[in-house]
Order: C-alpha cells, then structure tokens, then sequence
C-alpha cells in the first residue's frame, strides 16, 4: 500500500542517516503488512545490531535464514553468529544448510572458512565422523591453498579413531611435499609399529636419521622397535 511504502522509505533514509532507533519504528511498521519481506528483516537486523538489541537482530536474521532455505550466505552468517554466541548446536545446524546450499558463486574462500569452522566443532564435540567429512569436502572441492594440511590433520584423526590403514595412508599423502618433516615421520612410524609392520617402521625411522642425524626422539623410537624385534645390537 502507499502507506506501507512512505513508511519503508522513511525508514530506510532514517537507516542511511545512522537514525538506528526512528528508522526501526517505521521498519516495524512496514513489516506488519510485509512479514516475508526479507530486505525490511535484513535492514531491522541491521538496526537493531547497530543499537546493541543482538537478540531481536537475530530474529529477523533467522526469519531470513526460513525465507532462504537454500541460500549459502544467510546460513554461513547466522552460523557465524551462533558459534559466536556459543551456540555450537545452531551453529551446527546452520553451517549444514550451508554446506547443503547452493554455491555457484559463492567465494570459496568463504565456502573453506565455513567447513573448517564446521570440522572444528564437530572435533571439539568427539564426532570424529563428521569432522573428517567436513576435511575431506575441502580435498574435493579444492578449497585449500595447503592442502598437506588437511591431510596431515585427517591422518591425526584417523589416528586418534584406531583407523591405522586409513591414518597412513593420509601420511602417505602428506610426506610427498614434506619428505623430511619429523611430525609425519613419527606419526607413520607410529602407525606402522601398531599394525606390527615393524619392516616399515624401521625404514621411516633410520631415512629420517640419515637427513637428521641429532634426531634424539626418533633414535629413541627406533631403538624401542629394535629391541621389539630383538635386534639388540
């Protein structure tokens, strides 16, 4: 209606004028005819957040997040604020319609951001699971600009998850662009000695001596694992 109109565009120039308070009385008021008009919730949660009013900010967020199901920006927001209110459940949920959305165009910087946020909660939560689908949507999707990271943090995972075979083979992967790294070697090491592939282990041990001859940690690694297999010279 007109009426609705003038009060929509009074509002927002009251918004344009930093008016945070005035320009929320006409918003309201053009909401009541307007309820599914996301761009008057999108400018109320500007104003209410610009009057330090965050919870009635992000009612009208989540009332844009219902109207947009399947728009990626709105749940990667309001999963942002979630996680930074605490809300790890929200935040969850969020970060998963997200993540379900579509994505064409969406900068894969902000897409890479949202999935780790993703793996760390779930980690920080013991779902081991989820995590390292949320790792390995990164792998695929090539989102990544260090990508042996991924790897080396999936190979920790699985690790932690009894998962040896599967934990190896992301070291495997790592130790193609970090060849002399110690934290990869101890952990294939590791690895290998648990499954009592002991042949193995004692390769990745003495290579790794042979670059780093002071490697105090991986002599004494090694030095158990020959005792192990009774080489006791």
């Amino acid at each position: 209606s007109t009426e609705s109109y003038v009060d929509f565009c009074t509002g927002f120039y009251l918004m344009l004028d930093h008016r945070w308070e005035d320009a929320i009385v006409f918003l309201e008021k053009t909401l009541r005819t307007n309820p599914n008009t996301e761009r008057i919730h999108n400018y109320l949660a500007t104003c209410y957040f610009q009057s330090n009013k965050k919870e009635k900010a992000i009612l009208h967020i989540e009332k844009i997040a219902q109207l947009k199901p399947d728009d990626f920006s709105i749940h990667y927001t309001l999963g942002n604020i979630y996680e930074s209110e605490g809300n790890e459940k929200g935040a969850i949920s969020e970060y998963e319609c997200a993540n379900s959305a579509v994505m064409n165009g969406i900068d894969k910087v902000f897409v890479s951001d949202m999935l780790h946020r993703l793996a760390n909660i779930y980690m920080k939560n013991g779902d081991t699971e989820n995590a390292t689908n949320a790792y390995k949507k990164i792998l695929d999707l090539e989102l990544s600009d260090d990508p042996v990271k991924i790897h080396y943090k999936l190979g920790q995972i699985y690790v932690e998850a009894k998962k040896i075979n599967e934990a190896i083979d992301e070291f495997i992967k790592t130790k193609e662009t970090s060849p002399h790294s110690e934290p990869i070697t101890f952990y294939l090491a590791l690895c290998y000695e648990e499954i009592e592939d002991y042949d193995n282990a004692i390769a990745e041990l003495e290579s790794f001596i042979e670059y780093d001859s002071e490697a105090w940690l991986m002599r004494i690694n090694l030095s158990n694992i020959y005792e192990k297999v009774k080489q006791y010279e």
